[in-house]
């Protein structure tokens, strides 16, 4: 209805409008500024007066379904909040008074001329879904909209329950080309043996809590032992730091080496999964450790320069 002509007119300056979110329930309001995103003539965004219960007054819902309605079914306006401070504010509550029950809306069809078969036909299943709920002695039950709101709940959570314990069954092979791959990994680096028990390397990796290969190969092969503190803080800043640098960083001696040991061990490694099927190629995997802030953290390691000196290098 909104992408339609005649939708966008019906949403004009002085709209008296119902609104439902999270927010808010069938809470009577009136549009008093319309406005269009980046020239986009049906994304607008729109600023309404609403009639709330004091204490639920609009909060920041980013990351929100603000479209989500709490309720199953309901017309019932909120109780007004008592005097008015603007004539539009008591023209609303004039409005809620006098429909007590909820209000007449606009008919896509009849009154927006909408005739297309989706909305026609959207339009009648729609009458018949509230005729039918009106029959339900349950939603006019005091406590219907918390009774619903738990219902909801469980129900949401077993929804997210079936649909992890899918993904973790047999029935599911979504995953399980991908896990077969993977346990091949493990398998050739020794991590855990043919009947699946996991081994030495395997119980240091679930010590570390990211690049769990790397860094436990890197530990095994002594690649840190010849390197002083600050060397090893510096090598290991190639786990963290994420940018592209167009200069490569001026490092000699020990520090290079490790640095070569580490690009060799991650192309190892990289290769193996590829052998496996897994579908990363070992440039990419070798891609994700970049080593643009080892110099910076080396200085800043042996105290050469102030940590704040280092925020504009980094960012």
């Amino acid at each position: 209805i909104l992408e339609s002509v005649n939708g966008l007119k019906a949403l004009s300056v002085g709209r008296v409008i119902v609104v439902n979110n999270r927010q808010h329930l069938n809470a009577l309001g009136v549009i008093l500024q319309v406005g269009v995103v980046s020239n986009d003539a049906v994304n607008r965004t729109f600023t309404a007066l609403i009639i709330c219960e004091k204490g639920n007054e609009e909060v920041d819902q980013k990351g929100e379904d603000s479209t989500a309605l709490p309720h199953l079914y309901n017309t019932a306006l909120n109780d007004p909040p008592g005097q008015a401070i603007s004539t539009a504010t008591q023209e609303l509550l004039r409005l809620a008074e006098a429909n007590p029950g909820g209000m007449a809306t606009l008919d896509p069809v009849n009154d927006l001329q909408l005739k297309s078969v989706d909305v026609v036909e959207g339009s009648m299943r729609l009458r018949v879904l509230q005729d039918s709920l009106r029959d339900f002695n349950c939603i006019h039950s005091p406590t219907f909209a918390e009774q619903f709101a738990r219902i909801k709940e469980r129900m949401s959570v077993q929804e997210e329950l079936d649909r992890l314990l899918f993904l973790v069954s047999d029935q599911s092979l979504t995953l399980l080309p991908e896990y077969h791959q993977r346990i091949k990994v493990l398998q050739s680096l020794q991590y855990i043996d043919s009947s699946g028990a996991v081994q030495l390397k395997g119980r240091v990796a679930c010590q570390i809590s990211s690049h769990e290969l790397l860094l436990t190969e890197l530990l095994f092969e002594n690649v840190l032992s010849p390197l002083a503190p600050e060397e090893g803080a510096a090598l290991l800043s190639c786990l963290v730091f994420t940018q592209n640098t167009q200069t490569e960083p001026h490092i000699t001696g020990t520090l290079k080496e490790g640095i070569d040991r580490v690009l060799s061990v991650a192309q190892r490694i990289g290769q193996l999964q590829r052998d496996c099927g897994i579908p990363q190629t070992a440039e990419e995997f070798v891609g994700q450790f970049k080593f643009g802030l080892t110099e910076v953290v080396y200085c800043w390691a042996r105290g050469m320069v102030r940590p704040a000196t280092l925020y504009p290098v980094y960012t």
